[in-house]
């Protein structure tokens, strides 16, 4: 697996590096959206807090008074092909099926921003301005270069281990990095980035923001599950990190059931997940929040009781500053 996955990087990093020359050279051109571009990516294969990012930036905007909108793909989502609103600012009008797990998360989260999801994002982007909107924030955006951007923004781990999408090289191409927390190495990562690439750098932590039950908005206190019997289940980029997190915490699952990445959690799945609660004697399961919109109604778990975690990240005030002020000019 490792070898296939080194493989697809190198395969991958060879495509981005040809398709960032051709726009580099002018030979492709990118298109203009009608409304400011915030794009949130990375260089790396697999997770890297890029949807809480999102989630961060457009809570944000909302509160400074804008119209934000979460612009997605909408990855294994019916509407990825042809595009599609999953919310209009008033209402989610579709589910995770239609839009994907994180555009539907992003929805219920935010019911005041729009969610407009499709390959095409430049036409997402259109949609959103007809709508009403005037900020578009891109998830998952920096090898999109068919899409203009007014600020891109790339979250790296340094000590990360997942094969790339790009090469360190790319990093040229951000306006804003956000190199993940290293401990006693932060600085002198900084400090080698700084020279290295013309980007503003600020670190940022990922953290438990609290566990919720349902995926409501009232949070539980920790204490609660450190003193409970919990199985605790995911698909997502990088389960490790979800597992870390309730561990700092000091939650210590009984059980921990890995799936793939955007999940559909079929009835054979949703077998595994009872089974398990049951042998191990367990009093609640906690999943994610990509997860809980997913798991969150079905009929074979309505026995168990499900809290979400809440992934969030710190940032130091001078990121945002920042941000608006570039979206201000943009």
């Amino acid at each position: 697996m490792n070898l296939l996955l080194q493989t697809a990087s190198l395969l991958n990093r060879a495509g981005c590096r040809l398709k960032a020359w051709a726009y580099a050279r002018g030979i492709r051109h990118s298109g203009f959206s009608p409304i400011p571009v915030v794009s949130v990516g990375n260089i790396a294969l697999g997770g890297s807090e890029k949807t809480p990012l999102v989630l961060d930036i457009l809570s944000h905007f909302l509160k400074a008074g804008y119209k934000p909108a979460m612009i997605s793909r909408g990855y294994k989502g019916t509407f990825e092909h042809n595009g599609g609103i999953l919310s209009d600012g008033r209402a989610v009008l579709a589910g995770w099926r239609e839009a994907g797990d994180e555009p539907f998360m992003a929805a219920i989260r935010l019911p005041a921003i729009g969610v407009f999801v499709g390959r095409d994002r430049l036409a997402s982007c259109r949609a959103a301005a007809e709508h009403g909107f005037d900020l578009a924030v891109l998830d998952d955006g920096f090898q999109h270069l068919q899409l203009h951007r007014d600020v891109d923004i790339v979250l790296f781990d340094p000590l990360g281990k997942n094969p790339l999408r790009e090469s360190y090289s790319s990093l040229s191409r951000a306006d804003i990095l956000l190199l993940k927390n290293c401990g006693s190495n932060s600085s002198r990562k900084k400090s080698s980035f700084s020279k290295k690439f013309a980007a503003l750098i600020y670190p940022y932590q990922v953290v438990l923001e609290g566990i919720y039950k349902n995926g409501e908005e009232e949070t539980t206190a920790l204490s609660f599950f450190r003193k409970g019997r919990s199985i605790a289940v995911c698909g997502i980029a990088a389960p490790e990190r979800f597992f870390e997190l309730l561990s700092r915490a000091g939650i210590a699952p009984a059980a921990e059931i890995i799936f793939p990445d955007h999940w559909p959690y079929p009835p054979s799945s949703l077998d595994r997940i009872v089974n398990s609660f049951e042998k191990s004697g367990a009093d609640f399961l906690i999943t994610t929040e990509k997860d809980i919109a997913k798991l969150r109604g079905q009929a074979k778990l309505l026995n168990i009781p499900l809290y979400c975690a809440r992934i969030g990240l710190v940032l130091e005030p001078g990121f945002y500053t920042e941000l608006t002020e570039r979206v201000i000019h943009a």
